[in-house]
């Protein structure tokens, strides 16, 4: 027997033991045990803890796990450590793992999924702003609408979809080059939908011997991604990830109650534990438990700590017989705590280790000494707001470190200064002790964690220095070679630091990083511009940091459709950094978007001049000679980038759009084909075969392509808009104009989705919606002669033959003017015979017609002239002379 660990007595033990008790929350506790002994199938499935800081939510977690561990439960728990939901299964399958539980699958896959995620984040060639949305689904890339940018006086009510759509090509192009394999890259671009799946399997299995409660707590904070995971774990067990094991239960706690809007369906099956501070009873049981029965004491210790039960344990765990009582009219929290510590070495390490973020025992060391290290981080892992963290190491609670904090920068500003000082130089010597080069430490997450300290205390000691160096890191982290991740914990910092030392400016700013990042990520990027405006203007970034800004300002611009403004920033970048492909070929891109196709070209000769295997240049090329209407050339660079990379998607798929408007259909289809094969999840490219499909009369084949557009990309107008116009070619109004209308809501100012509604409520005979959707088509686009013939035929439906003669009469004049300069534009010429049938100019539309048709017109044509009578003489069935013309084009299509 270890003589040192003998009990003094049978007293000193019961009083041990008395204060290891765990004394209120009885009724919630008993509430989940009895839970606990009923039958899984009448089980409550769903605990929610809620209440505010302080209140004994994490406390009573722990008393749950021990309640479910004695009745052989399985458990694991997460808290605001775990990011994402990722974060969140490698947790549960690590404590599982503990618990000789194997999650073989999940851990599998998982592995490959960091070995690819950091093999593409660590390649330099790696397009910018690709690491941002690893571990997202790039599918979801997002087309939503943007709003007023700060500063620019400007409102857009767009967001380039292509732009976006060519951004995420261009992404999920270089995962398909960089990883090969199918699996691989689905895994890299879609890591949820991959590993939910065997996450749920893995758990399965293991519930077919086990019961298991899953913990999740500060849901308050990881319920942004929680939320959503777990809802569609629910709603579609099926079509996303698969099902729960009926014998699990979730135990989420939080300062709020459960979002209404996302668990309200589920309101009947949640048992609602809310947790108030203790009741001055409570508190006095608690407390002479704890073998403090002075009445005196108690009442001291009920009104200072308010009843929060983290303060009354805080109080209760030193000696208080020496107390000078009757001081709580002026004591704090800390100073009461404080008082009963004898030991002044004690009582000024309690104080100077909440400076530090990370608690271990080699910080103890840096804060007193070596020969005393031991046993006094022993004693201080002892106090009850010393917290275990689940990603390693010790930290103090948050309401507990924040008084103390407040304490430190008023007891002595020097002192705050010099211990910071010290914990920062013993995080820079740690960081230098890693051999790895410059580009592997960036990606190795033990010197992260190492740099992000270190520059937290550099923060607090010496703002001006830390400051420069933190947006230097967060700038360059956010630079192809790095890990945005990384940027958003840097970001996080620079906030944390900013409170800690109670500077406003610097809490401000790091609250400005993370939320321009995230509006990045959710692509809100009038958030992001406001970000990067406050970064260039109000800091004297180092001239490669201002170039870094500068391009990812220029590129959200850009995105919104800003191009002036996107073109300005590009231009002072280059001029920063004249040797950079990336920016040219992104200005490139933003001269296309101005159509100055002369300047879009000589940007991209420059970037392939200073890369010749520049792929991303050679696309971007081949897209402006595309709009350029130069499809030789067009085709040629696109086939010399697949010939670079004959894997990579986004050449393949602008290929197959040039392809597309040559109207080389079955070659444009064998590339939009493989395009998909390489990257399934590509919107934009399933939305552009559905388009052939539809011009081919594969309308089924459409449906397909655009359902699936449509579930990778739910607020996508355009898929939705397309759709529709595949119904109402069907005939399906009523699902036409369905689609219409969620294409309308998504994208307002959509002058083709309007006008296919306002047609489909033509054929509907709704003409007062009709009318009215065309009423604002035509303001849109008041020189668009075939708008201003349907809604001629609107008027004429609707019996205003005055107002219908008029409009048609401006389609005529338009239509007219156009093929007066080219006789040899058949489309044009069928197209105007049709406005004339409709404004009964019976003669000029037939002469027209006889005069087309006479000539060798390509088939093609013939079928677009006869869909455009076709919807003529549905609207207006008795028209005997479009009925004639119809025999007559028909009698063609036969021949």
């Amino acid at each position: 027997m270890n003589l040192f660990r003998k009990p003094k007595s049978r007293q000193f033990l019961i009083k041990q033991q008395q204060k290891n008790a765990f004394i209120g929350r009885e009724a919630q506790i008993e509430s989940f045990r009895i839970n606990l002994k009923q039958r899984p199938d009448e089980w409550c499935f769903l605990f929610n803890i809620c209440g505010q800081r302080g209140v004994g939510k994490s406390t009573l977690i722990k008393q749950l796990r021990k309640v479910s561990d004695g009745a052989n439960f399985l458990t694991t728990y997460t808290n605001h450590s775990e990011v994402d939901a990722l974060a969140v299964m490698e947790r549960c399958a690590a404590i599982f793992e503990k618990q000789e539980k194997k999650m073989h699958r999940f851990n599998e896959r998982y592995k490959v999924y960091l070995q690819k995620k950091e093999e593409i984040e660590s390649d330099p060639e790696a397009p910018k702003g690709l690491a941002g949305f690893l571990g997202k689904s790039m599918a979801k890339a997002g087309f939503g609408l943007a709003k007023q940018v700060p500063g620019s006086g400007v409102v857009t009510p767009f967001v380039d979809e292509e732009a976006i759509a060519t951004q995420v090509g261009e992404w999920t192009s270089f995962v398909a080059k960089k990883i090969q394999n199918k699996d691989e890259v689905r895994l890299v671009n879609e890591p949820i939908k991959v590993l939910t799946p065997l996450f749920l399997q893995d758990i399965n299995e293991i519930a077919e011997n086990s019961n298991i409660v899953l913990f999740f707590d500060n849901y308050e904070t990881t319920s942004d991604f929680l939320d959503a995971w777990f809802r569609d774990i629910l709603l579609h067990p099926d079509e996303l990830y698969g099902t729960f094991p009926f014998n699990l239960i979730l135990v989420f706690a939080g300062t709020k109650e459960l979002s209404k809007s996302c668990w309200g369906d589920y309101r009947e099956i949640i048992s609602q534990l809310n947790l108030e501070p203790f009741t001055e009873n409570e508190v006095e049981e608690y407390l002479v438990h704890q073998g403090i029965t002075d009445p005196q004491v108690i009442d001291e210790i009920f009104q200072i700590s308010k009843g929060l039960p983290l303060f009354v344990d805080t109080l209760a765990a030193e000696n208080h017989n020496d107390f000078v009582l009757g001081r709580r009219s002026n004591s704090t929290l800390i100073e009461y705590f404080l008082s009963g510590i004898n030991d002044k070495k004690r009582q000024k390490l309690v104080l100077e280790a909440s400076l530090s973020l990370l608690l271990n025992r080699d910080i103890i060391a840096v804060l007193n000494s070596e020969d005393s290290a031991d046993e006094l981080f022993n004693w201080l892992k002892s106090m009850p707001f010393v917290e275990e963290r689940s990603e390693g190491g010790w930290s103090y609670h948050e309401i507990v470190r924040t008084q103390m904090l407040h304490k430190q920068r008023l007891l002595s500003p020097n002192r705050w200064i010099e211990i910071h000082g010290k914990l920062a130089s013993y995080y820079e010597t740690l960081c230098s002790s890693f051999l790895f080069n410059s580009r592997q430490k960036w990606h190795n997450s033990s010197w992260q964690n190492c740099f992000l300290n270190g520059l937290y205390h550099l923060l607090c000691c010496n703002p001006n220095q830390g400051l420069t160096k933190a947006l230097s890191t967060f700038l360059n982290a956010l630079e192809r070679q790095f890990s945005s991740e990384f940027a958003r914990r840097c970001a996080e910092i620079v906030a944390t630091a900013g409170r800690a030392s109670a500077i406003s400016e610097i809490q401000f700013l790091g609250d400005q990083l993370l939320d321009g990042l995230r509006a990045f990520n959710e692509n809100r990027y009038e958030n992001g511009i406001e970000m990067f405006t406050l970064l260039i203007t109000q800091y004297n970034l180092d001239e490669e940091s201002k170039a870094i800004a500068l391009s990812w300002r220029g590129e959200a611009y850009r995105l919104i459709g800003l191009y002036e403004k996107s073109l300005q920033d590009f231009d002072e970048a280059i001029s920063i950094n004249t040797n950079d492909s990336w920016i040219l070929v992104s200005r490139s891109s933003t001269y296309r978007k101005m159509r100055r196709y002369h300047d879009s070209l000589q940007d991209c000769d420059r970037a392939i001049e200073l890369d010749i295997k520049d792929i991303r240049a050679f696309t971007s090329r081949g897209e402006t000679y595309l709009r350029m209407r130069k499809y030789e050339e067009a085709l040629k660079d696109f086939d010399h980038a697949i010939e670079l990379e004959p894997d990579d998607a986004w050449s393949i798929s602008s290929r197959g759009k040039a392809y597309q408007q040559i109207r080389q259909y079955e070659e444009a289809l064998k590339d939009f084909d493989l395009a998909i094969k390489l990257n399934p999840s590509d919107v934009w490219t399933l939305s552009n075969r559905g388009f052939i499909y539809r011009k081919q009369g594969y309308y089924q084949r459409a449906l397909e392509d655009y359902n699936r557009a449509i579930e990778l990309e739910p607020n996508n107008a355009r898929s939705f808009a397309s759709r529709g116009e595949t119904y109402r070619l069907m005939r399906q109004y009523d699902k036409a104009l369905e689609d219409f209308n969620s294409a309308v809501g998504l994208k307002l100012n959509d002058g083709w989705a309007l006008c296919r509604r306002a047609e489909t409520y033509l054929l509907l005979r709704e003409y007062e919606n009709s009318l009215a959707d065309f009423e604002i088509v035509v303001a849109l686009s008041p020189n668009n002669d075939w708008r201003l013939f349907t809604y001629s035929l609107a008027f004429r439906a609707y019996g205003n033959l005055e107002k219908a003669s008029a409009k048609v009469c401006q389609a005529i004049q338009i239509a007219k003017s156009r093929y007066e300069k080219n006789l040899d534009d058949y489309r044009t010429a069928l197209t105007l015979s049709l406005y004339y049938l409709s404004n009964d100019d019976v003669n000029e539309a037939e002469l027209l017609y006889e005069s087309v048709l006479s000539k060798n017109v390509r088939l093609e044509l013939i079928q677009e002239a006869m869909q455009g009578l076709d919807e003529f003489l549905e609207i207006f069935p008795n028209h005997f002379f479009g009925k004639n013309i119809k025999k007559r084009l028909l009698g063609l299509l036969e021949t």
